[in-house]
């Protein structure tokens, strides 16, 4: 039973998705079947290989893990070196390693890397506000801001948005921010979220799905 870090990559235009497991082939198994099924967490690696089909993407072991209390760590330092949380390069939804198959990450390990990415998106929220910058966290000040860009870019409003759960990776899909809304969700934190405005709204990461 081989553990590592994994790298499943679409040849056609280089986006990869990193992963981590304590058993690598079982788990190439469950996103080739996931994938087939239709059912995959990730819903850029799915469409991607919905489109270019399964010859498009090569599986390769990245890394061997002689200790699997580590695959968490290495697989971090992957996710920011190939950068496949960004939507041109690659297709991992979260930002942050720690949903791996087959692996129980301890909390506190788990906790470090939120933490370490909670304060390096803070710094830069804050470099803005000091720019003349209206606060990432301002409260109606906030609003008023989003409200203010929504007038001038109504065509926004009408693409789809995607709400994606930190822990799970689960992507829920909308047709609109009017759809989002008519689930329970507000607009105008949704199109915060999407713009960089604000991290999360409710407990769930906001994005513009591709079109």
């Amino acid at each position: 039973m081989k553990s590592g870090i994994y790298l499943i990559k679409n040849i056609i235009n280089n986006k990869v998705y990193v992963g981590s497991s304590a058993n690598i082939d079982s788990r190439w198994k469950m996103h080739r079947k996931q994938l087939k099924e239709k059912k995959h967490h990730s819903i850029l690696l799915q469409r991607a290989w919905d489109k270019y089909k399964e010859q498009s993407f090569t599986f390769e072991v990245i890394e061997e893990a002689t200790s699997p209390e580590h695959l968490l760590t290495r697989e971090q330092v992957y996710l920011d070196y190939y950068k496949s949380y960004e939507v041109d390069k690659g297709y991992n939804i979260c930002k942050v390693a720690g949903s791996s198959l087959g692996v129980k990450h301890s909390e506190e390990t788990i906790q470090k890397y939120r933490q370490r990415k909670h304060s390096e998106e803070t710094r830069k929220k804050l470099s803005e506000a000091g720019k003349g910058k209206v606060p990432w966290n301002k409260g109606k000040q906030t609003s008023d801001q989003a409200k203010s860009i929504m007038s001038e870019r109504k065509e926004k409003t009408k693409k789809k948005v995607e709400k994606i759960c930190p822990e799970t990776g689960i992507v829920v899909e909308y047709k609109s921010l009017k759809d989002a809304e008519r689930d329970g969700y507000h607009r105008y934190h949704i199109f915060e979220c999407c713009n960089g405005i604000k991290k999360t709204h409710k407990g769930y990461f906001w994005k513009y799905a591709e079109s």
